[in-house]
């Protein structure tokens, strides 16, 4: 099987030539034609973020370093500007995804791809819409080890320290400001509620009469 770095860099370069924008400063960015659920939460939008420090991809607005907010921290150093193309779902592509990310249970839907430059060294962004799921493919080019940060309501939920290129699955269900990975079943602290987060990620709250609500 082909190596990912050498598809998935392919990928890159068509994403670069045919990107829909060009984004030199911070930007609020629509993604409503390829949503893109972020650890329990559909956005329909997010914010390219350029700082002196970090490149950050954030989805409840603009990056603030005291709340944070929902972000992707990208890798330290001024980054000059990033390509953005949203993609229609890639067979081969969904390949790869399923074949890192076996927690993945859906088919791809659309693709949305940034490809961040720092100094002429790219750093790409392909976020997959998997439904209910969300999976992320991170590749660079930069020698040294990368490390990405995310965040859920201003609290560091992940941590990924990555050589080349890395697959990461950022899907989750969240309630009452809680956030749950697939898998997860719970009682609900001081309610009669059992929580349910199903392995494709999908919310489920059940009373003590044994009744569920799909949330």
């Amino acid at each position: 099987m082909l190596h990912p770095l050498i598809y998935l860099a392919a990928l890159t370069l068509l994403a670069g030539a045919a990107a829909d924008q060009m984004i030199t400063v911070s930007s609020e960015v629509d993604i409503s034609s390829c949503p893109i659920t972020f650890y329990g939460h559909k956005y329909e939008q997010f914010y390219v973020n350029f700082t002196s420090d970090n490149f950050i991809i954030c989805f409840s607005g603009f990056y603030n370093p005291e709340t944070r907010g929902d972000c992707i921290v990208g890798p330290k150093g001024l980054a000059h500007y990033t390509l953005l193309d949203i993609k229609p779902p890639d067979p081969f592509f969904e390949r790869y995804f399923l074949q890192f990310l076996p927690t993945i249970k859906n088919h791809l839907q659309c693709m949305v791809v940034l490809n961040v430059d720092h100094n002429g060294t790219f750093t790409d962004f392909f976020l997959g819409n998997f439904g209910t799921q969300t999976a992320l493919y991170l590749s660079t080019f930069i020698p040294d080890s990368v490390v990405i940060d995310a965040f859920v309501d201003g609290n560091a939920v992940d941590r990924w320290s990555f050589r080349g290129y890395i697959f990461i699955d950022i899907s989750g269900c969240r309630y009452s400001g809680v956030l749950y990975k697939p898998g997860t079943a719970v009682k609900s602290p001081g309610t009669c509620f059992s929580i349910t987060c199903s392995e494709n990620a999908v919310l489920m709250i059940t009373g003590s009469n044994g009744l569920s609500m799909l949330l």
